[in-house]
């Protein structure tokens, strides 16, 4: 379901006339990254292709806006209560089952294994799995074509033997199909190599001594120092990266008990809540809500070092502004949902006052400043009539960033947005990141100077 033209003219040609229409506008808002409302079209497509070959692509294309929602329980509940009907053999009755359903089987799995704080995989697919590994057909399957996953839930059981058997054949299967691949197949070869990142997380956390060795607790505190160092873009593929920090998660948690020593003990618990805020990062950059509000609500007691709080702070804000962002027409309840970013911000501000911020936190909430004030602006710039609708408490609210002596509304905000930027651009050419600042300013400037900004 990846390339957009292809599955496009697949339904309008010969697949599903029926619903032709309403796959089209689903791959559209794909494309926007709109997923929830692409599942919403893509489910009121199912009872037009019942029994059609439709069916089987529509379901596939709902899993993916499910993983892009981080909805995996949904997931797995839709594929095994409803496509399955409860008989997970029948996931082996065809090849298509085989080759697109057992993958999101396995990768939901792992997902629900987080929804409880016992570590543990389904005891139905625990049953089935077992009796699928004792036949030799369906385990060749499962270990050439999803051994990444079997070795994470092996992990998870406790097998760490077989883990790293699955694990060892996995980097040998890479290598293999590494081999066959066209030197000018760039996205197949991007590709294999975030799954190649994947499988390497699982070789390193298999490769750490036992728990016997003088050495364990230094091997494991730089691992943890390695991981760290790498973050999630923007560019990078969200259901990807939070299927790794799962696996991490998974990792760390089968560490703390061998943990004795208090200060690995709080190294790995802080590890486990700045992965899942990497996520939220990268969310917030990706303009997905679901996946933001559902990690900065995992991770609001689980922070717990004075600085990742006051990231998670940041984060819980721009999810509110963001909600504020999503809604597409200038309305009061827009004016509302922007205004419920500030309680964050203000709580930022008086901590940067009287202790004082680290650099890139004290520019990450400046340029957030900015972008509230700018949301604002859009609004009263599209619909000027929106101030005068406002309900009684919420005008309140607005009026406590205006000056009814300082000019109208818009010009009012438009200051705003130019002080929080003039700060910034002070705060970088102190942190000598002169380069990132220029290149925010301008984009917010921009807008700012713009009427017709996208709200």
């Amino acid at each position: 379901m990846e390339e957009k033209d292809v599955v496009q003219g697949l339904f309008e040609d010969k697949i599903a006339e029926a619903c032709a229409n309403s796959v089209r506008e689903a791959l559209q808002v794909e494309d926007e990254r709109r997923w929830k409302f692409a599942l919403q079209l893509y489910t009121q497509s199912l009872p037009k292709s019942k029994d059609s070959p439709a069916e089987n692509f529509l379901y596939e294309a709902c899993f993916k806006c499910f993983a892009h929602l981080s909805d995996w329980t949904k997931l797995n509940d839709t594929l095994k209560k409803v496509q399955l009907e409860g008989v997970l053999d029948d996931i082996w009755t065809d090849d298509w089952n085989k080759d697109h359903l057992l993958p999101w089987l396995f990768l939901s799995e792992i997902h629900c294994t987080q929804n409880t704080s016992v570590l543990s995989v389904a005891d139905d697919f625990n049953s089935a799995l077992s009796q699928w590994l004792a036949d030799n057909r369906k385990s060749e399957h499962i270990r050439s074509h999803l051994g990444e996953y079997l070795s994470v839930i092996e992990i998870v059981k406790d097998d760490v033997q077989r883990s790293k058997m699955t694990c060892e054949n996995s980097l040998l299967q890479f290598l293999s199909t590494w081999q066959q691949l066209d030197s000018l197949s760039n996205n197949l070869r991007s590709h294999h190599l975030l799954s190649l990142q994947s499988i390497m997380d699982i070789h390193h956390f298999l490769s750490l001594p036992s728990t016997a060795s003088g050495d364990w607790a230094n091997k494991v505190n730089r691992l943890l120092d390695q991981w760290n160092k790498t973050d999630p873009t923007a560019r990078d593929d969200l259901v990807a990266w939070e299927t790794r920090a799962v696996y991490r998660n998974i990792f760390a948690s089968k560490l703390e008990p061998s943990a004795t020593v208090e200060s690995l003990k709080m190294k790995l618990k802080r590890f486990k809540a700045e992965t899942q805020l990497k996520i939220v990062k990268c969310a917030l950059e990706q303009r997905n809500f679901y996946v933001t509000s559902k990690y900065t609500g995992k991770t609001k007691h689980e922070v717990s070092v004075v600085a990742d709080r006051n990231w998670w702070e940041l984060y819980n804000s721009r999810c509110f502004l963001l909600r504020a962002q999503l809604e597409r027409d200038p309305t009061s309840l827009k004016v509302q949902k922007t205004l419920n970013a500030w309680e964050g911000i203000k709580r930022l501000q008086g901590r940067n006052s009287t202790m004082g911020l680290e650099a890139s936190l004290s520019l990450a909430l400046l340029y957030h400043t900015a972008e509230f004030y700018s949301t604002l602006l859009c609004v009263v710039q599209k619909a000027p009539a929106v101030v005068d609708q406002l309900a009684e408490d919420v005008r309140q609210r607005l009026d406590q960033h205006l000056d009814p002596t300082a000019g109208d509304i818009p010009s009012q905000l438009k200051t705003q947005v130019f002080n929080c930027l003039q700060q910034a651009v002070g705060v970088a050419q102190r942190a000598d990141s002169l380069a990132d600042s220029y290149f925010q300013t301008g984009s917010l400037l921009s807008q700012a100077r713009r009427s017709n900004v996208p709200c």
